[in-house]
């Protein structure tokens, strides 16, 4: 007898939500309330960090050259990392709003196409972040793209 294996089916993606707000207005960039709660938390944790930076960086002073190079290495890979994040975390959230815009119907064709084509180009700019992250994101992204060309092309298409 042959032995049937059973493929468990794939959980669906989470939406992208706010704890607590039943349905938020998504935008492809930070908007100036997010800005603003970003500096405010940012500044409220650099209050808390800036005696230990102080006792940190007087440690580092003392120590040689060679270790004073290493250090800067080390820090900028750090910096390079927090901005490789920023611009995934960024990217995800355009193709989290690409999503969004398309499940809306718009009747007027002209418009779609225009609105289909901000679209189409917001993600071509986010490729080479796509390619570096891959995984999920790439998955995400290559299917937000799949649908906004068939979309475009459906309007083409009917014209």
């Amino acid at each position: 007898m042959f032995l049937q294996l059973k493929h468990k089916p794939k959980p669906a993606p989470i939406p992208f939500r706010i704890d607590g707000i039943a349905d938020a207005q998504l935008t492809p960039e930070p908007d100036e309330a997010e800005v603003a709660a970003q500096a405010l938390l940012e500044s409220m944790s650099s209050r808390q960090k800036k005696c230990r930076y102080n006792f940190i960086s007087r440690l580092r002073r003392r120590k040689k050259s060679a270790t004073k190079g290493a250090d800067y290495f080390r820090e900028l890979a750090i910096k390079i990392r927090a901005t490789q994040n920023a611009e995934a975390n960024a990217t995800l959230r355009y193709v989290v709003y690409v999503e969004k815009e398309l499940g809306k119907n718009i009747l007027s064709a002209a418009k779609n196409n225009e609105r289909l084509g901000k679209l189409e180009r917001g993600l071509y700019k986010r490729m080479d972040v796509v390619d570096r992250e891959g995984g999920e994101l790439k998955r995400r992204w290559q299917h937000a793209l799949a649908d906004v060309t068939v979309k475009m092309a459906n309007i083409t298409g009917n014209d």
